[in-house]
Order: C-alpha cells, then sequence, then structure tokens
C-alpha cells in the first residue's frame, strides 16, 4: 500500500472540504427556496414543528456537501491514478529501451 505524503493528504482534505462547503451552500440555497415555496403554498407545511422545517432545510444541505464532496474526491483519486499510471508507464518504456539496447549490443558482439 503506498503512503501519500502530508503535502498531497493536505491538499487533498483541503479541495475536497472546499467543495463540501460549496455543495453545501448550494444545498442550503435549494432548501430554503423549497422552505419559502412550500411555506408560501402548503397549508401542510406551515402546520409543521419548527423542528421538522429546520430538518427540511438541512436535508438538502448535508445531501449538498455529501455529494460535492465526493465529487471531488474521486475527480482528485483519478488524478492521482493517471499520474500513477504515466509514472508506470515511462518506467516500463525505459525498461524495454534498455532491454533493446542490450540485446542490440550482444548481437552486434
Amino acid at each position: 500500500m503506498k503512503q501519500v505524503s502530508d503535502e498531497v493528504l493536505e491538499d487533498t482534505l483541503d479541495r475536497s472540504y472546499k467543495a463540501a462547503f460549496e455543495g453545501g451552500a448550494w444545498g442550503l440555497g435549494i432548501g430554503l427556496v423549497g422552505h419559502f415555496a412550500l411555506n408560501q403554498f402548503s397549508g401542510w407545511y406551515r402546520r409543521l414543528t419548527p423542528q421538522l422545517k429546520v430538518f427540511a432545510v438541512s436535508t438538502p444541505l448535508i445531501c449538498g456537501m455529501m455529494i460535492a464532496g465526493e465529487l471531488k474526491l474521486i475527480d482528485i483519486e483519478k488524478e492521482q491514478h493517471k499520474a500513477i499510471h504515466q509514472q508506470n508507464m515511462q518506467r516500463i518504456l525505459e525498461e524495454r529501451k534498455r532491454n533493446a539496447e542490450a540485446k542490440a549490443s550482444a548481437e552486434s558482439s
């Protein structure tokens, strides 16, 4: 298992936290718009307790944070896998080149 440096870990956490807070802001906006719309047009919603109304507003906030943060983590993981793949391909190409040179020098000797 490959260990990551503290800098890479901090960068990953910072980027995912930022995306999660942006998703939370979107979720809060959606929840508040839904709250005001339902409060305006639904008698059933107006009769709910304040605790249930807070829950109804906070649910999209939490969902937005989870979805945006997880999507950012998936993007970061793809970047890391791509970098590792490129390193491995470079290593394989160099090894093949050395093997071809060694074979050519052995044939010429």
